[in-house]
């Protein structure tokens, strides 16, 4: 992601490490076999916003494809909202929000989802800028 990428994003990103599960919405079909399948991913957001969220995770769908994404946040709660893979980093990545070691993920735009799931999202992301300011 270049600088001039990052001056365009619309939304503030919240640093945080969430569990988050993508599917893929459109199958792929498996070489070896032949038969369908979906990709499904477990991995971990770094950062979140109400316009996407980089995901933690070696492996995923490459970019341009539609996923179905959970983002899981504290108290049970689960945000679910249609995106796009907009870009994959395959290289190491220093994350600074975690302090983690390096790590490399997808970087996935939110699309829309209900809207009431993604009230709760802007209202998790509302209490924690809250709480950092």
């Amino acid at each position: 992601m270049t600088q001039a990428d990052l001056e365009n994003r619309h939304h503030h990103r919240c640093p945080v490490k969430l569990p988050v599960r993508l599917a893929t919405i459109d199958p792929d079909r498996d070489t070896a076999t032949g038969e369908l399948h979906f990709l499904e991913v477990d991995g971990s957001s770094l950062n979140l916003s109400r316009g996407g969220t980089f995901v933690s995770t070696a492996s995923g769908p490459p970019p341009g494809r539609r996923v179905l994404v959970e983002v899981h946040l504290p108290n049970d709660q689960t945000v679910q909202a249609l995106g796009r893979v907009a870009w994959k980093t395959t290289r190491v990545l220093r994350s600074r929000p975690t302090g983690s070691s390096d790590v490399q993920g997808i970087g996935i735009e939110f699309l829309g989802g209900r809207p009431d799931q993604l009230c709760q999202l802007e209202r998790y992301l509302a209490r924690r800028a809250e709480l950092r300011g």
